[in-house]
This record gives C-alpha cells, sequence and structure tokens, in this order.
C-alpha cells in the first residue's frame, strides 16, 4: 500500500505485507527490506515467528496499533516512505540474499480512479512470485486485503520462459546480464559464471542487490581487448522461480566509446500517444561506434537556441551497437490489454528500451530537441510540430513522426513524415527510402510490382517521397471484390503485402483467375494504378 489516501476503508497507512507460502516456519530475525536505497531492519518485538500460509504486516511505529486489527504487525523504525510513483522493494535474508526484489508503480493499475490513492497492489499468483507482470489493484472495496488472501488471488499460466537481453558495463566495472523477467533467488547460491568469446576468459559472479533479480552481474577478466566485440555466454543454464529456463544464453558485449556530432541522431518521437501508452524517443546509431546510452543527455526547449527541461537519469546503462535503435521513456509499459495498446501485441521492442524517470514532457504543440554527450557536446538536434504530420491524416494521436534520412539535419523543413504504420519503434522508419540495392534491375521504378507467387502472392511497393495514399485489393474473374490487402490510407516509402487465397472472411478460395489492384496518388497530384493477374491453383 504505497498511496493509502484518500482511505476507501482502511487506515491511512503505508504497509507491506509478507506472505509465507512454504511448509517450513521463518524467523524474521535479522531480515531486511530495502525500498529504494533504504535500507531498513525489520522489528521483530511484535512477530518474530511466520507461519507456514501465515501473513505478517510491515508499517511505521505510529500505526501499529490501527493495522494489528488486521493481523501481525512488525514494526519498522524510520519507516521508509513508499514513493507514490513508484520504486524498487527487495527483501533481504539474514545472510544478506536478495529472496525477492520487485518494481511497483502506479501505471500496474488498470483502474485510473484506483491509482490515485487507496488501494492496495496484490499479488495474483504466489507460486510464480518472479513474474512482473503478476500483480493488480486490490478488488476489496476496502482497498486492500492486509493480514489475509489477496483479492485478486488466482493461478495463472505459465509466462514466457526468460529471455536474455542485452549485456551492459556498470558503473563499477562489471559485466551486467539483463534478462526479460526476474530470475529465481537460488541462483545466487549456485554461483554462475560467464565466458567471453572470443579467447574463453571466464566471468565470475558478482552477488549484488541494486538491479534486483532481473541482472546477474559478472566480473571483467583481466586482459580482455578494448577495441574487440564479444559474446558473452552463461556457462550454467539460469531460470526463474517457475523452474523455466533462460532460451537465450549469450548476448554480445563492446567496451563503449565516445560518440562525435552525428554518431546518434533522434530518429522518432512519440510526442502524442494513444491512451495509456507513453510518450517516448527513439534514437539510432548511424555511426560504426558503439556508443553508452546512459551517458547522453536530452534536452527540449520551446526554442532551438534554449533547453529548458532535460533528462539524464537512466535506470540501466544500455550499449547502442552500430545502425541499431533505442528507445527512452518514462516508465515501463504494463502489457494487461493488448487491443488497447498496440505496443503490447509485439512487446519484442521492450527489450531495445531504457527507462528514464526524468523524461520530458512533449508538448504536443511542439518542440526542439537537443542530443548532448556527457560533456554537453551536441551531437544531434531536431524539431517536431503538429505541422510535420501528412496533412490528410484524419487522426494523428498514436501516430509518431519518422526522421526521413538520418544522414539530413533533425531541423531540415521535410525530415520528418507521418509513420505509415502508426509507429515503427526499434526498427527501421516506414518512411525511409528502400535500399534499391535489394530490388531486382527491373523493379526500379517508382509503384508497385509483383515479387513473387508460389504459395502466396507478394506484391512489394516503393516511393522517391513520403505520403502517398493508396488502397491494395483482390478482385476474382468477375469483377467482384475478394479481399482488401490495404485498406485506403497513407502508405510507407516501401513495404510488402501478402495473399495467401483467402477472402475477406478468411476462409479459402476457389481455384482460378484473380486480378490484384492497387490505386495510390501523392499530394503532389502525382497518381497511379497498378494491375497484375494472377492464377490460383488448388490440387
Amino acid at each position: 500500500m504505497a498511496d493509502p489516501v484518500p482511505s476507501v476503508g482502511l487506515p491511512e497507512a503505508e504497509y507491506i505485507e509478507l506472505y509465507n507460502p512454504g511448509p517450513d516456519r521463518i524467523n524474521l530475525n535479522g531480515w531486511r527490506i530495502l525500498v529504494g536505497d533504504k535500507l531498513r531492519m525489520i522489528d521483530t518485538r511484535g512477530i518474530t515467528i511466520v507461519e507456514p500460509d501465515g501473513y505478517v504486516i510491515l508499517t511505521a511505529s505510529a500505526h501499529c496499533t490501527e493495522m494489528s486489527e488486521y493481523g501481525h504487525v512488525a514494526v519498522i523504525d524510520s519507516w521508509p516512505a513508499l514513493r507514490n510513483g513508484g520504486d524498487r522493494i527487495t527483501l533481504l535474508d539474514p545472510s544478506g540474499r536478495m529472496r525477492q526484489s520487485l518494481v511497483y508503480s502506479p501505471g500496474i493499475f488498470t483502474d485510473a480512479m484506483k491509482a490515485g490513492g487507496g488501494w492496495s497492489l496484490e499479488m495474483i499468483d504466489t507460486g510464480q512470485y518472479c513474474r512482473s507482470d503478476n500483480w493488480s489493484g486490490s478488488l476489496d472495496p476496502s482497498g486492500g486485503t492486509p493480514g489475509r488472501e489477496n483479492s485478486v488471488a488466482a493461478k495463472l499460466p505459465p509466462g514466457d520462459p526468460p529471455r536474455l537481453i542485452r549485456a551492459f558495463l556498470s558503473e563499477h566495472n562489471e559485466i551486467g546480464l539483463l534478462f526479460s523477467t526476474t530470475l529465481d533467488p537460488e541462483l545466487w547460491s549456485l554461483s554462475p559464471s560467464c565466458t567471453f568469446y572470443p579467447g574463453r576468459s571466464t566471468g565470475d559472479f558478482v552477488p549484488q542487490i541494486t538491479f534486483g533479480l532481473r541482472v546477474l552481474l559478472f566480473s571483467i577478466p583481466v586482459g580482455l581487448n578494448p577495441d574487440y566485440r564479444y559474446r558473452v555466454r552463461l556457462d550454467r543454464p539460469a531460470f526463474n522461480c517457475a523452474g523455466q529456463v533462460v532460451t537465450d544464453n549469450s548476448a554480445l558485449f563492446a567496451f563503449p566509446e565516445e560518440p562525435d556530432s552525428g554518431d546518434v541522431v533522434i530518429n522518432e518521437v512519440m510526442y502524442d500517444p494513444l491512451p495509456g501508452a507513453s510518450e517516448w524517443i527513439e534514437l539510432y546509431n548511424y555511426s560504426d561506434r558503439v556508443i553508452e546510452v546512459g551517458d547522453l543527455i536530452l534536452g527540449i526547449g520551446d526554442e532551438l537556441s534554449e533547453i529548458r527541461n532535460w533528462s539524464d537519469n537512466q535506470d540501466l546503462p544500455f550499449l547502442l551497437f552500430p545502425h541499431s535503435y533505442v528507445i527512452l521513456q518514462k516508465q515501463p509499459a504494463v502489457c494487461r490489454s493488448a487491443s488497447e495498446i498496440p505496443a503490447c501485441r509485439d512487446n519484442s521492442q521492450f527489450f531495445q528500451t531504457v527507462i528514464r524517470p526524468d523524461f520530458m514532457t512533449l508538448p504536443n504543440t511542439g518542440g526542439f530537441l537537443t542530443l548532448m554527450d556527457q560533456h554537453r557536446r551536441v551531437l544531434d538536434r531536431a524539431g517536431y510540430s503538429q505541422d510535420a504530420h501528412d496533412p490528410l491524416l484524419k487522426e494523428t494521436k498514436g501516430v509518431s513522426l519518422e526522421r526521413l534520412d538520418a544522414g539530413v539535419s533533425g531541423l531540415a523543413a521535410g525530415n520528418w513524415y507521418s509513420s505509415a504504420a502508426g509507429s515503427t519503434p526499434g526498427v527501421k522508419n516506414s518512411v525511409t527510402a528502400w535500399d534499391l540495392n535489394s530490388l531486382p534491375d527491373k523493379e526500379q521504378q517508382e509503384g508497385f510490382y509483383l515479387l513473387d507467387q508460389g504459395s502466396r502472392v507478394v506484391v512489394g511497393y516503393r516511393f522517391s517521397d513520403p505520403g502517398w495514399y493508396g488502397w491494395v485489393g483482390v478482385f476474382n474473374s468477375q469483377g467482384l471484390p475478394v479481399i482488401r490487402l490495404y485498406e485506403e490510407g497513407l502508405l510507407g516509402r516501401s513495404g510488402v503485402l501478402h495473399w495467401e487465397g483467402l477472402d475477406s472472411n478468411r476462409v479459402e478460395v476457389s481455384g482460378g483467375i484473380y486480378l490484384i489492384v492497387a490505386e495510390y496518388a501523392s499530394p503532389t497530384g502525382k497518381r497511379g494504378c497498378f494491375k497484375k493477374a494472377v492464377a490460383l491453383i488448388r490440387e
């Protein structure tokens, strides 16, 4: 209960509830709680033993009496205030070993009214306590269930196995391996190690509590070449508390280099997201260097020459490899409704995201962005505004602005345009010109063309400038519509469409001759029409 005001039934007291799901009694002597950077001892004068299937409520001494009405209470002297905006909570046993570590935030609440205070966050499935998506706002009319079973308690289907996302260099010159979900605390007792290739040097496990249980830290072997790029591989399987083994056990690592002007550019801006989604900015490494994103400063101002707010506080380091992307945003995305937040339908982009708690607000009226290195040297500047969107778009909410050419100034008129895909975080911009070297010589012309006929029809298109509108459909031999492959709307600079021989109801059509038709036009008045007959054979 991080924000007990206004109360809906419970005392206006912050609390943390502990639960013993195991068969053994737990002695709380020597156990500690870490909230952010505030480490506190659990005072066991009120309760020393937590019985199997038992609860204990941690709270401030001032609230001991009123919270005792709900169950056993253990007092925390000099209570570490729980920030309403979120923080990390870590539970440590008497040996100093992490038993659990989690990050809470108001974004976990799916009900905005509950996020405003008076409601606790409850764990759903205690058998999968490692999962970060295992929390929900209380359903109890009083606002929480201290000292008793959670109102949201349920058995969840197994989540996705953990993935090794990436490696980074910590501020203490240790290599960190970041995983997609929290790992089992039992890994600490196994003392895992990792190996660097080429060279087969070994990094030893370094126990730490700074990053919680999503990160394993290892020492960096002496003699690594700062000019090399290494692949770091775990020497034994890692797993989460549900016993699921990490699916990927290696990641790239390199020592970061100082960037020059133009090495990293502002590549995409989402300043007016859909409800429930976050504002974000995408950076692109235009160079051949490996760059630490945590050393970069992002500023914003109303005028080109000013910076009225900036962001330089990052949750974890991030090595940005050449010609790759990273997304900066204020808080992690909470994917509970894939239908409401399109990004949740493909969360691979979250592995390219860094969280910056001090991320600036991006005004919908526009602004000027400045990207600097740690020495305050300007690397890139960009301006965004509503005027950069396609003038024919009826709705721009949830549509990002994409940079057309990373090699052209972000301040250049016409170098920003509406994303034809809504947004493209972590991948090539939809308005970026097609690589002409990837096309057959006969397909260098602008417009639509047929790429392949086999088990499906593949239609490609490319344009030299953004802003083209169009539609693509399939018609039968009588001229009747079968399916729309692309509803009328904004096209990207290039793209590929597929037809698998299905109609608009996803039912297989009979064999015969079909016509692929595309009509398209640009804001400058240029128009085009593509028609191509294909034969569908059913065996």
